[in-house]
């Protein structure tokens, strides 16, 4: 039951991971090298700084989610390193 229960979280945040990449492919975000972890570091900033101190019902989740897809953004930054850099 607990592997299960493991896989099912899982399978459920694993469409999530590398959101930021997809973010700042399609919508441009930051620019330069590793944009999809400045994309998530700036997302961080806005939920707990700019956005007006958002209700810890939605920022401590955001800020969880974005954890969650810092590295796996930084490894397909990597990857995606020599595109960004001849895109220069």
């Amino acid at each position: 039951m607990n592997k299960l229960v493991i896989f099912l979280v899982l399978a459920s945040v694993s469409p999530l991971s590398g959101c930021a990449t997809y973010v700042y492919r399609t919508d441009g975000g930051a620019e330069g090298v590793y944009p999809a972890v400045k994309t998530d570091f700036n997302m961080m900033d806005y939920v707990l700084n700019a956005h007006g101190g958002s209700p810890a019902s939605i920022a401590i989740p955001a800020v969880i989610l974005l954890a969650i897809d810092v590295p796996v953004s930084a490894v397909i930054d990597t990857v995606l390193l020599p595109y960004d850099v001849l895109k220069k």
